[in-house]
């Protein structure tokens, strides 16, 4: 089992201290949204699940994501899991002069950086927020290296990753984990999201994201997950309930996100199973939403 991705981090510098009344994830993934669309839509009025062109368009592969009904993976849903993330860098400030955040390219779709670039380079120029508030784009890294060439150029001949999980069969770990929630953790626990949860939910709904994405974007090939954290228990938990307000333009109305916030340690013997859950969760981020930013975990080994 594999997942392709490929990882640019951004940073932007706006002209002036900016506030954000709302998580900057949200702004940026709708400013990329209405950019994209701008950039790549030439069906006019044309619905995207009827458009002709949506295989080869950034803007539908990214945020419609269209599935047919009979597909194998996510049967009778016609909307995927998006092939990005995007991950603000884990800041308590509300405003900004400079910001730095991360969008994780999935599979096949990594090929649509450059329209990434371009896009938020429109949106700088256009400016965000009700304030217009202009940035530039001060630099943009992938594994490490710098691949903003100047102004108007990036560098596409870039690497890409396959995160695998049987590489971490073997390993073992005894003794605390600590799990910080860093955004909105968002699962639904018998049909409903709640605060309330236990070890074996917390894993398991980072194994439903590891196989839907793995699926969609990767590979999973005779592959059975045997998992029990009977082993592992959650102590020192500081959790709570947090909403954010999203405003929906396609359903013309605010919205809230909510989901758990804080921390808790994990405790017991950890196979390679849970470990590499805890990895995946660390790069991928869990729950629904994550193209909003939401389901940013880091993970520390006491």
């Amino acid at each position: 089992m594999y997942l392709e991705y490929s990882c640019f981090d951004f940073t932007l510098l706006f002209n002036e201290e900016v506030f954000f009344s709302v998580p900057p994830a949200f702004i940026f993934r709708s400013v990329l949204g209405y950019q994209l669309k701008k950039l790549c839509c030439i069906a006019g009025k044309t619905q995207c699940q009827d458009c002709h062109f949506r295989v080869n368009c950034a803007y539908a592969s990214l945020f419609e994501t269209i599935l047919e009904k009979d597909n194998e993976v996510l049967a009778g849903r016609t909307r995927a899991s998006h092939p990005y993330t995007i991950q603000v860098f884990h800041n308590a400030k509300k405003s900004y002069k400079e910001i730095s955040f991360r969008i994780v390219l999935l599979g096949k779709y990594i090929k649509f950086f450059p329209y990434v670039y371009y896009a938020l380079q429109k949106a700088g120029e256009d400016g965000i927020l009700k304030q217009r508030h202009v940035f530039t784009i001060k630099s943009i890294e992938n594994d490490g290296k710098s691949i903003l060439i100047k102004d108007d150029k990036v560098e596409t001949n870039l690497p890409t990753f396959k995160w695998k999980f049987e590489d971490k069969n073997k390993e073992t770990y005894e003794g605390d984990v600590l799990v910080q929630l860093l955004t909105p953790l968002r699962f639904k626990i018998a049909g409903k999201y709640t605060e309330n949860f236990e070890v074996k939910d917390f894993f398991d709904t980072i194994e439903r994201r590891m196989l839907t994405l793995c699926s969609l974007y990767g590979k999973v090939e005779d592959f059975e997950i045997k998992g029990d954290v009977s082993s592992i228990a959650m102590t020192n938990q500081n959790i709570k309930w947090e909403d954010q307000s999203h405003y929906s333009a396609r359903q013309k109305k605010a919205m809230k996100l909510g989901g758990c916030v804080g921390d808790f340690t994990l405790s017991g013997s950890f196979s390679g199973r849970e470990l590499a859950l805890l990895e995946f969760a660390e790069l991928f981020q869990a729950g629904k939403n994550t193209n909003f930013g939401l389901g940013k975990i880091d993970c520390w080994k006491k």
